[in-house]
């Protein structure tokens, strides 16, 4: 049978990601407009510790066929024809005293568009909150604007779905993407609103640049990709099914009381506990390179491990 090679080992492709983890810079510039709608925590973190992380494949393919796929599509928009196309140019804004720092994909400059290329999921287009992309791609067009003087009537995405399925299609209806590709057109923020953001996250960056790893803000629920934790109230009753979950202790022990007082309750006092149940972080636990030097993270995964343990040792007495 043919010998099947671990991805790390693939001596060719590890060192070309390696190469394209390092490629990436803001040109000189303090932020770039990708960092400056990430969150000061895992912005400095990754400045401070990044260089000190080992390399896994599986963690940046996506990114790098990504940029392949970005690099090509610019390369044939700009071999066409008297092209209509200028692509990947890097454009900066000094805001208190920092450079920030952006290069658009691709503007049509004859009907005044600008795109932009993600290779994201199906999930995003049709559920995910897509603040991030509306926010990257105003800043672009306010830069066009102050540095061509000249105003771009949309800004749009061009969305390569890497998990889009035929099959899938047939089983959602119309509420799925009908082609592997799809293209997103963004709302245009007034130009005030634009330059009012950029101004807003770049003094919050300023704000904590000499803040200690420990010292830096918390990341919020929406930025980790979680939903709050949760408080069950189990039964002895019922083994390992809850009677209710709830979002606060308080909460949970107030449904206790309205519990105990309904006359078809079976339970008795004795006989119910609370379980702690923390909502799964999924940024930090799988998209966050620098998350062994978050105080945060650590504290959470001990809460998890504590909240397995108590959910095995609950399982045993049961």
């Amino acid at each position: 049978m043919p010998k099947k090679t671990p991805m790390d080992e693939i001596l060719p492709l590890y060192d070309a990601i390696q190469v394209h983890r390092n490629e990436y810079d803001n040109a000189g510039a303090d932020y770039s407009v990708t960092t400056l709608l990430d969150p000061p925590r895992v912005v400095f973190l990754n400045k401070r510790h990044l260089h000190k992380v080992k390399l896994y494949v599986a963690d940046l393919l996506h990114s790098y066929n990504g940029t392949g796929a970005h690099a090509y599509w610019q390369y044939c928009l700009e071999k066409k024809k008297d092209t209509p196309y200028v692509c990947e140019e890097r454009l900066e804004i000094t805001i208190n005293n920092r450079v920030v720092s952006g290069a658009y994909d691709c503007v049509h400059k004859e009907n005044k568009d600008m795109y932009d290329m993600k290779n994201t999921s199906v999930w995003k287009a049709m559920f995910g909150d897509k603040f991030d992309w509306t926010a990257q791609q105003n800043i672009y067009r306010w830069l066009y604007l102050h540095h061509k003087k000249v105003e771009l009537n949309s800004v749009r995405i061009i969305a390569l779905f890497r998990d889009w399925s035929l099959a899938e299609k047939f089983r959602n209806g119309p509420k799925y993407p009908n082609h592997p590709a799809e293209e997103i057109t963004l709302e245009n923020w007034k130009y005030p609103k634009t330059l009012e953001f950029m101004e807003e996250r770049t003094n919050l960056m300023i704000k904590h640049e000499n803040d200690a790893d420990d010292d830096l803000p918390p990341c919020s629920y929406e930025e980790m990709w979680a939903e709050p934790d949760q408080v069950a109230v189990m039964s002895k009753r019922l083994k390992s099914r809850a009677v209710r979950v709830l979002s606060s202790k308080k909460a949970a022990e107030d449904y206790i009381d309205y519990h105990l007082r309904n006359p078809k309750c079976k339970d008795k006092l004795s006989d119910l506990y609370l379980q702690y149940r923390p909502a799964t972080r999924k940024r930090c636990e799988d998209w966050c390179p620098v998350n062994r030097y978050c105080k945060y993270y650590k504290e959470y995964c001990a809460k998890l491990a504590n909240f397995q343990k108590e959910k095995a040792d609950a399982k045993k007495k049961s």
